[in-house]
């Protein structure tokens, strides 16, 4: 049972270090933006690593009715931070798929009062699938639910971490360019 496990453990070994040299190979040190949700994100890549920093959110707008009406009253955020490890490899051609985890800090709220107001900390799981239109510029579609576990100020001023869980749903059409 043991000469198993470690023969189990020499492989999953050898697969990693061969998957992150791949993710290593095919990525740089790069810039980009995306449009989506949160309608707009910048992000800074590494080997293995997205920072991104979005904002979006629909000021004076109601969606509900037929048409669209504006509020003055009415003011949805979104600001969200997140940094996500992913690894990818080779589909076809330059197309890649990549796959990693991550974690985000995101501040939303439907009314101007700043009691309403939720600051959130999340955990999540990015899927990324982008073509490399030149070698160092890449169009692609990325994906990232979320789990997060959120606090307002009324929680807060009552000494309590948190208030609740809520899932979130992040994701976009990005251009990055790469400069090494």
């Amino acid at each position: 049972m043991k000469k198993i496990f470690i023969l189990f453990i020499m492989i999953a070994n050898i697969s990693t270090n061969s998957f992150a040299k791949d993710s290593y190979l095919n990525r740089g040190i790069g810039f980009g933006a995306s449009i989506g949700n949160p309608i707009i994100n910048l992000i800074m890549s590494l080997p293995f690593i997205d920072f991104e920093i979005g904002y979006g959110g629909s000021n004076g707008i109601n969606l509900s009715g037929p048409k669209l009406e504006s509020k003055f009253y009415d003011f949805n955020l979104l600001a969200i931070a997140a940094l996500d490890f992913i690894f990818t490899m080779s589909l076809i051609k330059n197309l890649n798929l990549g796959i990693g985890i991550g974690g985000n800090i995101s501040i939303s709220s439907h009314t101007s009062k700043l009691i309403n107001v939720e600051l959130g900390f999340g955990i999540r799981i990015p899927l990324v699938i982008f073509y490399d239109i030149t070698e160092n510029l890449e169009m692609g579609i990325k994906i990232a639910p979320s789990i997060e576990f959120i606090s307002n100020t009324r929680s807060l001023a009552q000494h309590r971490t948190y208030s609740g869980i809520k899932s979130n749903f992040a994701g976009g059409i990005f251009v990055k360019y790469y400069i090494f």
